[in-house]
């Protein structure tokens, strides 16, 4: 994860598909860049109604990155 966020310009991820992932993502940014630089974080949104497990596994995601 340093590696990811070590990337000059950085301050936005696109894919971020599980809880651990998120965790240290934000562990790592907080710890490299501090509290104050917020990580922009993009969010697929099921606006057909498909059946999945993301939507409540994205409503979770959401805590991560607040």
């Amino acid at each position: 994860m340093s590696k990811v966020v070590s990337v000059p310009g950085l301050y936005l991820v696109e894919t971020v598909d599980s809880d651990k992932i998120a965790t240290d993502l934000d562990t790592v940014w907080v710890r490299e860049k501090g509290q104050s630089t917020k990580l922009k974080v993009m969010a697929q949104i099921n606006t057909s109604g498909e059946e999945g497990w993301y939507i409540h596994w994205l409503y979770n995601l959401k805590n991560h990155f607040a």
